[in-house]
């Protein structure tokens, strides 16, 4: 596909380093005549040569290390953290956003960690997240240490307006 080219160079041209990649997310890549869903391909061809730790985050699946050293006591063997954690967000700032590693973050299903609506009626968790997400984009955070996010959703309206109006958040 184009797109990631397109993420690429977006990235690599300093305009962005948190992205918003939507559209079929959950649908499947073919890259050199391998069969891969979305995640993986990022996880192994896009960011796997270029950075230290890479680190999945999904809702029902929890923190998933996919490369690189576990950092936080709750890391089961298989790797992952488990899942429903309201400080998952929290737990990757304070544990792998360091600036001394290389770190590529995806999330996936960001609509139910980053859900649109009223703010009077989003939960504690999902108000905080919305502003941890807006925070890592304009802190520094990932630009200043060569850092990567991307946060798959399949469209944009479900996501939390403060994060779709952010100039510093990029979209593919």
């Amino acid at each position: 596909p184009a797109w990631p080219e397109d993420l690429r160079q977006r990235y690599l041209r300093g305009e962005y380093s948190v992205f918003i990649v939507y559209g079929n997310v959950y649908d499947i890549v073919l890259h050199n005549g391998e069969i891969l869903s979305v995640r993986d391909f990022l996880s192994t061809h896009f960011l796997g040569p270029s950075r230290d730790t890479i680190i999945s985050y999904d809702p029902a699946q929890g923190i998933e290390v996919l490369k690189g050293e576990r950092r936080h006591p709750l890391v089961n063997e298989a790797d992952a953290i488990l899942p429903g954690s309201s400080d998952a967000l929290q737990t990757i700032e304070q544990h792998y956003l360091d600036g001394q590693t290389r770190i590529g973050l995806i999330m996936t299903y960001c609509g139910a960690i980053l859900p649109a609506g009223d703010p009077a009626m989003l939960s504690d968790r999902d108000r905080t997240n919305a502003v941890r997400f807006h925070q890592w984009s304009m802190a520094g955070r990932f630009h200043d240490n060569d850092n990567i996010c991307l946060a798959l959703c399949e469209s944009l309206p479900e996501l939390n307006p403060i994060l779709l109006s952010n100039l510093h958040i990029g979209s593919v």
